[in-house]
């Protein structure tokens, strides 16, 4: 009796055990973070400052992003991190992105772009708004004015004609079915702002990721012409473009669309 009280004891034991493993098992399968898959790495890129459909982004010491077409136009300080765009070629449009050091250039004048998280750059982006003071805020945005050309100026040909854009968009627009132009991108937080300010004065918008669409980046960059620095968004309001976000601006260009004011 005592024998086989025993061998059952050893066979509850056995099972128990068998049974201990088997959710184990199942717990270890279900806990491994292997199974997500990050964004694969893309390969490195070579371009020159000269290179054709370049788009360079930057961010300033406030966390403002700004889109510039030439290397010149990026302040030498911020030349350390800057996204590199090109609008033939879709790798880096969304997730990773290429970040290059532009600081000094290879020996043939070259570049290297890097592949980057998204979500490091953006953190890069909060980590300087976090940092800023709203008294070096204010002076980083007026400083930022102050590169921008007017637009008056940016909406002429060198030859001091009206740009084909402006004439386009030079007859009224009632009330109601003013609609506005917004190139931009979505880590962008002035474009955002300007979007809601937009929808707050009852404005339709057309949004246009210049991220995800070569087309709409080649469009924005053709509205530009020949101007210097260029932030984003770049907004069109009937006609008139806008660099960068501005309330006050903003409110001037649709009173006067609306008002039907040729600009």
């Amino acid at each position: 009796m005592r024998r086989t009280s025993r061998l059952h004891s050893v066979r509850r034991m056995n099972r128990r055990s068998l049974i201990s493993l088997f959710v184990l098992g199942l717990v270890g399968c279900g806990d491994r973070g292997d199974d997500k898959k990050a964004p694969a790495e893309l390969e490195p890129i070579v371009f020159r400052a000269d290179t054709p459909n370049l788009l360079l982004t930057w961010i300033d010491a406030a966390g403002t992003t700004h889109a510039e077409p030439s290397l010149t136009d990026i302040p030498e300080q911020h030349r350390d991190l800057v996204r590199v765009l090109l609008s033939d070629d879709p790798r880096g449009n969304s997730d990773p992105i290429y970040v290059a050091d532009m600081r000094v250039a290879a020996e043939d004048g070259s570049f290297t772009g890097r592949s980057f998280a998204r979500s490091a750059w953006e953190d890069e982006i909060s980590r300087r708004r976090r940092e800023v003071s709203p008294e070096q805020q204010a002076s980083l945005e007026e400083k930022s004015r102050q590169r921008r050309p007017k637009p008056d100026a940016a909406r002429a040909t060198p030859s001091g004609s009206p740009a084909p854009t402006a004439e386009k968009s030079a007859a009224p627009t009632p009330y109601g079915t003013l609609v506005v132009i917004v190139y931009g991108a979505d880590w962008c937080g002035p474009c955002k702002k300007a979007k809601d300010h937009l929808k707050h004065r009852g404005v339709k918008v057309d949004y246009r990721n210049i991220d995800t669409d070569p087309s709409s980046r080649s469009e924005m960059r053709q509205k530009l012409g020949p101007r210097g620095s260029s932030s984003i968004p770049v907004i069109d309001v009937a006609g008139r473009i806008l660099v960068g976000y501005s309330a006050r601006d903003l409110d001037r260009a649709i009173d006067e669309a609306r008002k039907g004011t040729a600009l």
